[in-house]
């Protein structure tokens, strides 16, 4: 192994993970390669955001070889073939020419045929003294040509076409595109397609013809003892020799995530100035001091301070302010900062049933905690101020970080976005709201004892 290695080729949170690649407890790349081989099937990946979808299909079918188009991308099966097409470097359209012509000789007994583009045929005498000629030609453009024009040219090859967070191509368009990827599993070309895991069956219910020919695989979330095994794996590499306590302590903190598992590694190396391999293993005993800057560090990866800002305040209200609540963190604050305090708390949960936040809500407050409709709504509103902070001019969204799940029977919370559950545990930013909301409250309520010394320690 190379002495110079760097602790930036080993730990890869945005790269494939050449030197620290976890194949998972169960045998998904199996489950994917023989999904592939067999005909007419599509095969369906689900997984939270930054588990490993990706990176999985690229280990299986390699990098060249995979296409990759993404949902937000697509909004009819066009978008889907035209998509195919430019990652091909395919022109939007071909223009071709085709001359046809006669020449005679009246020497040499001899004549001449040629057509283009093809090569030029002759016979008789190669010179044509006082001949006579004449042609035409004629000239047609085609434009690109969809389905058929793709399975002519990746039907029934390595090539494998990957469509990212499915889930996010609108409910209407869902239902052509589902039909298309019949249609091309049909004629041969590979497709796969990867969602969330709340939203893993949207393919089947656009198209109810998939039944049976979609092979289904739920890679869920990263248990603790498999992303631990990144950071032993990699640190073993770089000879830093680390507690199996810290490594699973990083491993529970990367929410499911082997993205932030490596993330968190590697803050892990800068933090103990480990750039290179060591020549030698040597010891490290990280403090609670270290693992705090660890995390801070790493949640400064992803700037989720606006976001976390208008969900603790919530919608603009008019008329009578919100009850406030007492937190066992020390503040004070709404159902906002209840259901914020709740999703914060440990361990950390990517997908909270309505029974577990209540639970957790009532856990974070010393008074009495919130009744259910009002988490309930403040739920519903955190859905709606996450939809708008991925929304743009075109009206594509990307990740939104929090789902208000309320279709079913039962009401679930999921936290599509690892690295928002991390900015939020982690991130100093939840506390500082916390103690702005305080030092409002007693700069505002009169009934409050006002202490200068009491404000500036909460300001620090």
């Amino acid at each position: 192994m190379d002495p110079q290695m760097q602790a930036v080729d080993v730990f890869t949170p945005n790269t494939f993970p050449a030197h620290t690649y976890i194949p998972r407890d169960e045998d998904f790349e199996g489950q994917v390669g023989n999904g592939l081989r067999t005909t007419n099937i599509v095969v369906s990946i689900s997984g939270p955001s930054k588990s490993g979808k990706s990176v999985l299909l690229q280990r299986v079918v390699g990098k060249d070889n995979l296409i990759r188009l993404f949902g937000p991308q697509i909004r009819s099966p066009e978008d889907l073939w035209d998509a195919t097409f430019d990652w091909m470097g395919s022109p939007t359209s071909n223009v071709s020419q085709v001359t046809s012509g006669t020449a005679r000789s009246t020497t040499g007994g001899g004549s001449v045929s040629f057509g283009l583009p093809s090569v030029v045929g002759m016979s008789g005498t190669s010179q044509l003294a006082n001949s006579e000629a004449t042609g035409s030609s004629q000239t047609s453009s085609h434009s690109r040509a969809g389905l058929a024009g793709v399975a002519r040219e990746i039907a029934n090859s390595d090539f494998v076409l990957f469509i990212d967070d499915f889930h996010y191509i609108s409910r209407q368009e869902q239902s052509e595109v589902a039909k298309n990827l019949k249609a091309a599993a049909e004629l041969g070309i590979k497709v796969c397609v990867a969602s969330v895991p709340h939203r893993s069956d949207d393919v089947v219910r656009a198209n109810s013809e998939l039944r049976g020919r979609l092979q289904s695989i739920d890679m869920g979330y990263w248990n603790v003892n498999e992303l631990s095994k990144i950071g032993a794996e990699g640190f073993k590499i770089l000879n830093m020799q680390m507690p199996p306590s810290f490594i699973d302590r990083l491993a529970i903190e990367a929410c499911g995530s082997p993205q932030l598992m490596q993330a968190l590694c590697l803050q892990t190396c800068y933090r103990f100035d480990v750039y290179l391999k060591r020549e030698a293993p040597i010891v490290f005993v990280p403090t609670d001091d270290d693992i705090s800057k660890i995390q801070q560090t790493t949640s400064s990866l992803s700037d989720f301070s606006t976001l976390l800002e208008n969900m603790h305040e919530g919608p603009k209200l008019r008329g009578q302010d919100r009850k406030q609540y007492e937190f066992n963190d020390g503040t004070e604050g709404d159902v906002y900062r209840a259901v914020l305090l709740a999703i914060a708390a440990d361990p950390p949960i990517m997908s909270i049933t309505y029974k577990q936040l209540m639970a957790r809500v009532a856990a974070t407050c010393l008074s009495e905690p919130p009744v259910g409709s009002s988490v309930s709504e403040a739920c519903s509103q955190i859905d709606k101020i996450a939809g708008k902070s991925v929304e743009t001019d075109t009206g594509v969204q990307g990740y939104k970080p929090v789902e208000w799940d309320n279709n079913g029977d039962v009401e679930n919370l999921h936290i599509v976005e690892p690295y928002f559950l991390f900015y939020l545990r982690s991130s100093l930013k939840l506390r500082k709201l916390g103690r702005a909301q305080k030092l409002a409250l007693e700069n505002t309520d009169p009934k409050v004892e006002r202490c200068s010394e009491h404000r500036t320690n909460l300001t620090t």
